[in-house]
């Protein structure tokens, strides 16, 4: 599966294929979570690559202090109860995957040394390849930790929001075609295959895979002149993920990814309407704050509950990265399709790296500010149930 660096090593699942027990080779069938020792040869993996290692297997250890996440148990849904981990000096591989996920790989690869010839480096560059691909192997665990107190951690995870900037995106980039015979029916399918695609290349998670298949139903309704409710859309891309895999509803991406979703939908027309600037700055400043709010909402129980922390100062941050989003990703798409100009892509190379390494500044001030992340929170399931059912009845 795809890959999750650490500080000293770089965690995947892997599919068995056969043992050695000492004599022979057996097939067998399970799977098993591997931490290998981080290095350039265990980033580089893949999915469908096939390595040979070598390793003491442990079952996963239960939770060691009282209210713990229990690991144990959330491997257990994914049928993963034992982990092993190898030195580079113990594993090689044997066998690199092809077709579609091999074709993806390769083009994040591309895109990253894109990045990477037009400029960006260091923190910027870690910053523009999660959140332009998806790929977080460049951020440093201080630059995790800057974002997660100020509470823009979901910036750096490729979400909702990065899914539905490319849409908007494709959308205007596609709308003349609808003046053709059949435009709306090809440029349908085309952005949704595309859309696909960079669910693909950056990886699948839980929230890009729900907002794919939300955005599919859309363009679907619109190809079929049909009228779309959220909630029907809400409800009918869940059951159809968890159709194809059940084990997802116990990933808290899953979990907080349609939460937030649902308590933007709920809640944010309810947050608007108490307060509607005459200004137009105001008005789409208090649009962002109301979004943010919702989105917390919905979410902060189930953060407590896995996390045991709080960002403080969410609503300032989500005023600044929001925005920076939809201007970053654009400019990095372009940056892309265009690279082949040397004059233009340095232009949008340069100012690329300017804007992230002010929203880089500006996430560090916030984390430096008093009291920026609330810590060592620790509440029940009990407890997170009726939070929730104080909010539903609010």
């Amino acid at each position: 599966s795809c890959l999750i660096p650490r500080i000293k090593s770089t965690k995947a699942e892997v599919r068995l294929i056969s043992a050695f027990d000492g004599e022979s080779y057996e097939q067998i069938q399970g799977k098993l979570l591997v931490y290998f020792e981080k290095d350039s040869q265990s980033l580089d993996l893949g999915v469908n690559d096939t390595v040979v290692l070598k390793g003491w297997i442990s079952q996963i250890s239960e939770p060691k202090n009282p209210n713990e996440f229990n690991y144990k148990r959330y491997m257990g849904f994914h049928q993963i109860t034992h982990q092993v981990y190898v030195s580079s000096k113990n594993w090689c591989l044997v066998g690199s995957g092809i077709g579609f996920f091999r074709w993806i790989k390769d083009v994040q690869h591309s895109v990253l040394a894109i990045l990477a010839d037009k400029g960006l480096d260091g923190d910027e560059l870690a910053i523009v390849s999660a959140l332009l691909v998806g790929y977080k192997h460049y951020l440093s665990a201080d630059q995790v930790n800057a974002f997660a107190s100020a509470g823009a951690m979901h910036v750096l995870a490729v979400s909702g929001l990065h899914v539905g900037i490319v849409y908007l995106i494709l959308s205007r980039l596609f709308k003349p075609f609808h003046r053709f015979r059949n435009g709306k029916i090809v440029t349908g399918f085309t952005i949704l295959v595309m859309l696909w695609i960079y669910a693909g290349i950056t990886g699948f998670s839980p929230s890009v895979t729900r907002a794919t298949t939300m955005f599919s139903f859309v363009i679907g309704a619109q190809l079929m002149q049909r009228n779309t409710d959220i909630f029907n859309t809400l409800a009918t891309s869940a059951m159809l993920l968890l159709v194809i895999n059940p084990f997802l509803i116990v990933e808290v991406g899953f979990q907080l990814s349609y939460l937030a979703v649902i308590g933007i939908v709920v809640l944010q027309p309810r947050i608007y309407d108490l307060w509607q600037p005459n200004n137009w700055l105001l008005d789409k400043i208090w649009a962002i704050t109301a979004v943010s709010i919702a989105a917390q909402t919905a979410t902060f129980p189930l953060g407590l509950l896995y996390f045991h922390q709080f960002p403080t100062y969410f609503l300032v941050s989500n005023l600044i990265v929001i925005p920076a989003a939809t201007i970053i990703l654009p400019i990095g798409i372009l940056l892309v399709s265009v690279h082949w100009i040397p004059l233009i892509s340095n232009v949008i190379g340069f100012t690329l790296e300017r804007i992230v390494h002010w929203l880089n500044l500006i996430i560090g001030k916030i984390q430096e500010l008093p009291y920026s992340l609330v810590s060592g929170v620790d509440i029940t399931i009990f407890e997170t149930y009726f939070i929730y059912m104080i909010i539903v009845t609010s």
